[in-house]
């Protein structure tokens, strides 16, 4: 029975020892003992194997690493910092990558690069510029580690400026820069709205005295008009008022009162307002 059970455990421990899983987001190759690394690429799952030997996991998503350095700026000031860098096998080099550098690559290479290449950058700003340039300088270091790792197989991801320890002075002297550098901003943008709004008040302007002008000549042409009309009227009127026809007019009125004169063949109508039949005389 203790036989069994000893037996049990041994292959047990054999068949463990004979088996590796590749995890998600990890590729594998094997390496054997005699033969060496095989350039076969292994993707996610379980593989068999003799227990002398091993299976070599890589990882293919970011892998990314926080480092707190110190830097010297162009002004000679000391900052303490910390930064992020993502990186990963170029998994088409894989078999280039372990024969170069192996799965310590981070360390071998990558970590020494990224420390250079930050204080290089640094080094060619002064320390009041940096808040504003974080962006640019997070791109130089990025070119900077590029340049360094090109040819080791390895894939760069972003380069983050994550936080800086500067002095009390110099960060109040940060803000102070800051907030005017925001008046500043404000102040100009208030000067372009003030200039937006009197042109808008200059085109409200000509367009009210445009309007005005054309107002004032619609008028001025409409007293012509009535002049030329009234002028016309009298015109007309003067010609059609004949003698006979103000007698007519005087006869059909029927407040006017009249009496006849006759003088020869002709009639005379005298016309009075309240005139007295009495006072007319004959010839």
């Amino acid at each position: 029975m203790t036989n069994r059970l000893v037996l049990g455990v041994l292959i047990g421990a054999f068949t463990s020892s004979c088996a590796t899983s590749v995890p998600p987001g990890s590729v594998g190759m094997f390496n054997y003992a005699r033969s060496g690394i095989d350039s076969h690429v292994l993707k996610e799952g379980l593989y068999w194997h003799l227990p002398w030997n091993d299976l070599l996991l890589y990882p293919v998503q970011w892998d990314e690493r926080e480092e707190r350095m110190h830097v010297l700026t162009a002004d000679d000031v000391h900052l303490e910092m910390q930064l992020g860098v993502a990186v990963r096998p170029n998994v088409k080099e894989l078999y280039a990558l372990q024969q170069d550098l192996g799965v310590r690559y981070y360390d071998t290479i990558v970590q020494s690069a990224f420390f250079t290449a930050t204080r290089t950058v640094f080094a060619h700003y002064n320390m009041v510029d940096i808040p504003e340039n974080s962006e640019k300088i997070e791109q130089e270091i990025h070119d900077h580690v590029a340049q360094r790792i090109a040819g080791h197989h390895l894939e760069l991801g972003r380069v983050a400026l994550q936080h800086i320890d500067y002095p009390p002075a110099v960060q109040r002297a940060i803000e102070q820069r800051l907030v005017m550098q925001q008046q500043e901003i404000q102040k100009e943008a208030e000067i372009k709205i003030a200039g937006e709004e009197a042109s808008i008040a200059h085109i409200q302007a000509e367009s009210a005295a445009a309007t005005a002008k054309i107002s004032a000549t619609s008028d001025s042409e409409t007293s012509k008009i009535r002049a030329e009309g009234e002028a016309k009227a009298q015109e007309l009127l003067g010609k059609t008022l004949t003698p006979l026809f103000v007698q007519l007019r005087a006869l059909t009125n029927p407040t006017s009162k009249y009496i006849f004169v006759p003088e020869g063949r002709q009639l005379s109508v005298v016309l009075g307002e309240g005139a007295n039949a009495t006072n007319a005389a004959a010839h």
